[in-house]
């Protein structure tokens, strides 16, 4: 990663007063915010002897073009000086690392044994910052400067503006005819249909097309004359069935169309779906760290609704009204291309009208189906939390943030419809405007008898005005649904085109069977890269062992076992399972040797045994129910009114957290892993449930390399190494008697401590 921008020139002849001609400097990076937490530019510069900070100057400083040094009175709050410039020794710095705040960072260091604040910075710029501050440290220890993460890009390479995320889609910059292109290749596997639908609108259009000439002919050929004719009549009985014939195709073709569209609509659709479903499922973690559910439940269901609309409705529309207007302006031309140019003169300015508002409309829906997704994502958030919100007595705070976002969406609705209605308006006056034109000057010819023009000709004309008027205004509504349809697609192809987990690149090493041997070298991982959980750890476990995890809330402990089974990668360092790398290993082989009992086991919608067989969906009966003995839930299940086949709804409602532990047991011995891994099992259990779960614990890690994370400390014994970690550093290692010997050790510590918590429980009771 770059960690090197150009320096503003006001502040070069700073840097050169510190670093000379600068060949040395190896960081020099800008923070975006104030102390204050407005917008300003701090600059931080660091080589391999020293470090400065300085605010980007506002042309007050010395006549050399230097700042004055401000450095920090002993004993005072680290705020940076407004026109200070601040100096350190490199080697003095420990520690450095980013802090979140409220709207933003700080990146923060020891300094002499001195706690600093270096500058601010907003959240995009945390990757760099992070960077950074692990290269400060590097250069600290060291002497020397390294840099192993790659740079993703900020902003848009096209525009400019900051993207929804790292590396992410600009949704400014996406274009609208690579979006139709893509709607249009899931057409491919419904070409036929497809196909049919557009003759259907074809043949409909031909007969549309004809009913005016019919119209034509009835007046001057059979209604107008004198006397009584044979012929006539004869005529008007032909014409007449003629009529009947045309809303006879009419009816078939709207029958048809009603068919089809459908089914190709839902089709489609059903394909984009799908498509986006597996995207989700395949998408990292990391992905889901950034996203609410409420939002994605939105693209998935609203956004895709969007786009059936657009293919059910708005786009057979769009196809057959405009094989209409074409037809229709062949005919007009024909009849009297005199008056066809009258009636083209409002069409510039509806075309015109339509290009000026359509850049406008469609930021107005994007806007708003991010808005819809806000208060998805919050009404998600509110249902599911309900208890804490009365608990905590937040019904008006709750319901005054859900105010405030479905009032962002009811306005940007009212702006969005309210623009589309003006311009359906303005074009209904523009097109009777041209509607005027044709009754004037057509009724002129007519009383002139000028062009042939007859009463036939200027009926059949103007009703093929008002053909030619209704596409154009329905243009307007089509207009709509394609600005809605193109923002809802732009974000489901957003979610399409997010980078998935690798689960079997071309290089993949296959594992079919692992032996069970793991080794973690330097590894170095944040969820928020500006602030580490896992520093520097590195220990190496045999096939067979049994590993204790053992630590203080926030240890990062969890984290080891959640990088063991590759839901993240470190960014620094490597996790090896067998001697291979994480990355390089097909992800299949890692994930289906991998057993996972978690502190807060999930079940699903189902039949207990469903459940129990989730991991093996071929699993027989025999092999469920001796699992289930294993996992000492057979008892438990036969007490259930319909044993193993008791429904069970989504999270398990109705079992006991240690009956649905043990059915996460069961799950994970049916699977028999290479690794295991215990992440609290027996946290929320009394003690006879813990008994019972411990026991189907200890046939579980029989034979398999087990990482185990226990509440009770005590359950821990038989564990082969217990590994204790502290601020995401590994502080000891050793069996449970080898830690228990040493006096100051933290482990015997949070032992005594929680048999001593234990002891005023008993009290208690």
């Amino acid at each position: 990663m770059n960690l090197k921008d150009p320096l503003p020139q006001t502040l070069q002849g700073t840097v050169s007063a510190h670093f000379g001609d600068g060949d040395n400097i190896q960081i020099a990076l800008a923070g975006d915010l104030s102390p204050e937490g407005t917008f300003g530019e701090t600059w931080l510069v660091a080589s391999t002897d020293q470090v400065m900070v300085a605010p980007r100057p506002s042309g007050d400083g010395h006549p050399d073009g230097t700042l004055p040094s401000a450095p920090a009175p002993e004993g005072s709050p680290n705020h940076l000086f407004p026109l200070g410039v601040r100096t350190f020794p490199t080697k003095t710095l420990r520690r450095v690392q980013g802090e979140p705040l409220i709207g933003g960072f700080r990146l923060v260091a020891e300094v002499d044994g001195r706690r600093e604040v270096l500058l601010y910075y907003s959240g995009y710029l945390k990757e760099r910052f992070a960077e950074a501050a692990w290269a400060l440290g590097k250069l600290a220890e060291e002497g020397k400067f390294t840099s192993t993460l790659k740079e993703e890009a900020l902003r848009c390479s096209r525009c400019g503006r900051w993207l929804p995320e790292k590396g992410g889609i600009c949704p400014a910059c996406v274009s609208k005819r690579k979006v139709l292109r893509r709607m249009m290749e899931y057409l491919r596997p419904h070409l036929w249909t497809a196909g049919s639908l557009a003759a259907a609108s074809a043949t409909g259009t031909l007969i549309s097309i004809a009913y005016p000439q019919l119209v034509r002919y009835l007046i001057d050929g059979a209604l107008e004359g004198a006397g009584l004719s044979s012929r006539r009549l004869q005529a008007l009985v032909f014409i007449v069935l003629g009529m009947a014939l045309i809303q006879v195709g009419q009816l078939a073709v709207a029958f048809w169309t009603a068919k089809v569209a459908p089914h190709l609509s839902y089709r489609v659709v059903g394909d984009i779906r799908a498509a986006l479903f597996y995207r989700l499922a395949i998408l990292s973690l990391n992905f889901y760290d950034r996203q609410q559910v409420g939002a994605i439940m939105s693209r998935v269901g609203n956004d895709t609704s969007t786009l059936q609309q657009f293919l059910c409705d708005g786009l057979p529309m769009l196809l057959n009204e405009s094989l209409t207007l074409v037809g229709i302006s062949l005919a007009l031309f024909l009849m009297n291309w005199q008056l066809t140019l009258l009636i083209l003169i409002p069409a510039p300015f509806i075309v015109l009208g339509a290009i000026f508002l359509w850049k406008y409309l469609h930021r107005l829906f994007y806007v708003w189906y991010i808005r819809w997704s806000s208060l998805s994502a919050f009404l998600n958030e509110a249902l599911t939390g309900i208890r804490v919100i009365k608990a905590f007595a937040q019904e008006p705070r709750t319901l005054t943030r859900f105010d405030e976002r479905n009032e962002a969406v009811v306005d940007i609705g009212i702006r969005s419809e309210s623009m589309w209605g003006r311009l359906f308006a303005v074009m209904n006056a523009i097109t009777s405007s041209g509607t005027l034109l044709v009754w004037l000057v057509g009724g002129s010819m007519v009383i002139f008898h000028a062009e042939g023009m007859t009463v036939g000709i200027l009926v059949a004309f103007t009703g093929y005005l008002g053909m030619f008027y209704g596409p154009m205004r329905w243009f307007s509504n089509i207009y709509n649904w394609m600005n809605r349809a193109f923002a809802g697609g732009e974000r489901i192809f957003e979610f399409i085109d997010s980078r998935p987990e690798v689960y079997s690149p071309p290089e993949a090493k296959r594992l079919p069977r692992i032996r069970g041997e793991v080794a973690f070298e330097a590894v170095e991982f944040g969820y928020d890269p500006s602030k580490p959980v896992l520093h520097d750890v590195s220990f190496q476990v045999a096939p067979g062992e049994m590993i204790g995890l053992v630590g203080r809330s926030g240890a990062g402990k969890s984290t080891v076992v959640k990088l063991l089974c590759r839901f993240y990668d470190p960014q620094r360092g490597r996790v090896l399972v067998d001697g291979v790398p994480l990355t390089e290993v097909d992800l299949r082989d890692l994930r289906g040797q991998v057993g996972l009992v978690p502190q807060e086991p999930l079940l699903f919608a189902g039949t207990i045994a469903e459940n129990i067989a989730f991991a093996k969906p071929e699993a027989s009966a025999e092999e469920i129910m001796e699992a289930a003995r294993a996992a000492n839930a057979h008892d438990f299940i036969l007490a259930k009114p319909n044993g193993y086949d008791t429904l069970l709804t989504e999270g398990g409602t109705g079992l006991s957290v240690g009956e649905k532990q043990r059915i996460s047991i069961a799950r994970a011995i049916l699977r028999s892993p290479r690794l295991l891994i215990l992440d609290e099992a027996t946290s929320s259990v009394d003690t006879e449930t813990e008994r019972q779960i411990q026991e189907a614990i200890d046939r579980l890690v029989s034979e398999r390399t087990t990482f185990a994370i226990a509440h009770r400390l005590s359950t821990l014994r038989g564990a082969t190494r217990l590994i204790v970690l502290e601020d995401g550093k590994i502080k000891e290692m050793g069996t449970h008697d080898e830690l228990m010997a040493m006096p100051e050790g933290i482990f015997r510590k949070l032992v005594t401590l929680q048999a001593e918590a234990s002891k005023v429980i008993e009290v208690g009771v």
